[in-house]
């Protein structure tokens, strides 16, 4: 098991914005083996903004499929947050730390021991329950990801109240 096979993605939908605007951050669990579990170790305390969690299914869904550099990987969305910066400059969203537990298929060597028999395929075959199986713990961490917050225009006008970003009304 290796970063290649299981790793914490960190995304922002925008890392160039104006003091006060909203930033949507999503962490993904992306894995092309099997997860029979997983946890946060470290939730990234967000300094610098003031953060909204959104609201997430209680079980982690590894239905969606992404392909990187032509490896194709289950994905599931850990966690979501608005975030919106308080101050202006280089902000840096910290990484997400936690461990996956994945389930591999472990091939048994030849030893030439009268207990290799035991090594038939029969005995690695999941279904017998003879073993071939192993549980690996693996520590994953995010990338950090750094944001360009800008001070917004000096001489607002007077109605100005702080609100930043693209607004729609429906009635």
């Amino acid at each position: 098991i290796s970063s290649k096979n299981i790793f914490f993605c960190f995304s922002v939908d925008k890392t160039n914005v104006f003091r006060g605007e909203a930033i949507v951050a999503t962490y993904k669990l992306y894995t092309n083996v099997q997860v029979v579990n997983y946890g946060i170790n470290k939730v990234p305390a967000f300094n610098g903004f003031w953060s909204q969690d959104m609201q997430m299914p209680q079980q982690l869904s590894l239905e969606k499929t992404e392909v990187i550099n032509g490896i194709t990987y289950r994905v599931g969305e850990i966690k979501k947050v608005v975030l919106f910066p308080q101050q202006s400059g280089t902000l840096t969203l910290e990484p997400m730390e936690g461990e996956c537990i994945a389930r591999i298929q472990v091939k048994r060597n030849k030893t030439g021991s009268p207990f290799d028999i035991f090594n038939d395929p029969f005995f690695n075959d999941p279904f017998s329950g003879m073993g071939g199986i192993r549980d690996v713990k693996f520590a994953v961490k995010s990338d950090p990801v750094k944001i360009t917050v800008r001070e917004l225009p000096p001489n607002s006008p007077p109605s100005f109240n702080g609100a930043v970003g693209r607004f729609t009304l429906e009635g």
